[in-house]
């Protein structure tokens, strides 16, 4: 066990020094984990500051309404009207459509809801300290047909224990953090199946607290609806009209982009991609355009069998006739969840500063009418694999 562990210790080590001094790439690569450290660090300093805070105002809370429960006090009614506000919301799907009113700690409740809220919101209501009764004056409804402020909203849970809810605060992030690095440093002096159930326990609980998303989508089981929102503006002095005539034609899109490799037209806006991914592994997708107007906008998406989901659109305005403003927005589920997104970027595929460095080489080409060093690097091997050869044997 230890002579593997050595192993796979001195591999990383090897393919680490590869990666990082690389002597083409190395000395960005370098650069670009330094900036991310630090921005890490940065991130690590705040979320500790916020958790802190929160963890206080939490126990100032419970010991408050201890306090309350214990010796008995009185409650304004202003104060009162905001409690019940707040723990409505939990309850109701149209918080908007109710009125509340408070006199002398007796609540009055108006306006209309969807039947089946009713008892729930009654129930909640009266365990609240300081309310001595709930007045029902409410207009209830089975369906929200025909009533303009029952449409929309979103369903409620109640009281659910928060550890079960999405989000979570910042507080419980710090304690549950906690909790999954005790659980991992004490799976690692447990028997072989011990240490396998608590390092794996551990470490779901630790994802979970750091990245603050679903344990099925952490492991990919379940797509979030969001995705990874990427989103970016830049300025280009070029006209609009040679900015939208490039990028509507995918098959363009090598010359700018470092890491894609062919773009194939599959007529009536289809088009085939071949991107490299992490590990230098191969990605491939199918993508069509879904919206396109003519100097202000192209929409895409890709297939569901695709290898990398996603969609996205660029936003055309033009600021002058010699310069164009460019919105690009891009949402992605990566493979794997949000764990295939940790482990493609310690392979050095970092979607957010992928995207952000290919729009710079985008600026570059529409401005200079050349292509970045990296991307014409590419090109000329993709046209002469000799050179590739001699790359390989000067690394």
């Amino acid at each position: 066990m230890k002579k593997l562990s050595a192993m796979i210790a001195g591999a990383s080590l090897g393919a680490s020094a590869v990666y990082l001094f690389d002597p083409v790439l190395g000395k960005r690569r370098r650069a670009l984990l330094r900036d991310q450290a630090r921005g890490s660090t940065n991130d690590v300093r705040n979320f500790f500051d916020i958790a802190m805070r929160d963890l206080k105002h939490r126990i100032i809370g419970v010991a408050g309404d201890i306090r309350y429960r214990t010796r008995g006090r009185h409650v304004d009614d202003k104060k009162l009207c905001a409690r019940v506000e707040s723990k409505m919301g939990r309850f109701v799907s149209h918080p908007r459509a109710l009125e509340v009113s408070v006199a002398s700690g007796l609540v009055t409740m108006r306006g209309h809801i969807l039947e089946h809220e009713v008892a729930p919101l009654l129930s909640a209501l009266e365990s609240i300290p300081g309310v001595k009764g709930v007045r029902n004056e409410l207009t209830a409804h089975s369906r929200a047909e025909n009533f303009p402020a029952l449409q929309g909203g979103i369903e409620r849970t109640g009281n659910r224990p928060e550890i079960f809810q999405e989000n979570w605060s910042p507080a419980t992030r710090l304690i549950c953090g906690a909790v999954g690095a005790m659980t991992v440093m004490k799976g690692l002096n447990r028997s072989r199946f011990a240490e396998g159930a608590l390092l794996g326990t551990g470490l779901l609980l630790l994802s979970r607290s750091i990245s603050n998303r679903p344990l099925l989508q952490l492991l990919g089981v379940r797509k979030s609806g969001r995705g990874i929102v990427l989103q970016k503006h830049l300025n280009v002095y070029a006209p609009v009209q040679e900015v939208f005539d490039f990028l509507r034609e995918p098959m363009n899109f090598p010359q700018v982009m470092r890491n894609v490799h062919e773009v194939r037209d599959l007529g009536e806006g289809r088009s085939h991609w071949s991107v490299r991914g992490p590990a230098g592994r191969d990605i491939t997708w199918n993508a069509r355009i879904t919206r396109l107007e003519p100097n202000r906008l192209i929409a895409w998406e890709t297939g569901q069998d695709s290898q990398l989901i996603h969609s996205g659109f660029i936003r055309f305005e033009p600021v002058s006739d010699a310069a164009t403003r460019v919105m690009v927005q891009l949402v992605l589920h990566a493979p794997g969840g949000i764990v295939g997104q940790v482990a493609a970027s310690a392979l050095g595929a970092n979607p957010r500063s992928e995207f952000e460095s290919d729009l710079l080489r985008l600026k570059t080409f529409l401005e200079t009418g050349k292509p970045a060093h990296d991307v014409a690097t590419k090109q000329r091997i993709k046209q002469n694999p000799e050179i590739n050869a001699n790359l390989t044997a000067t690394r």
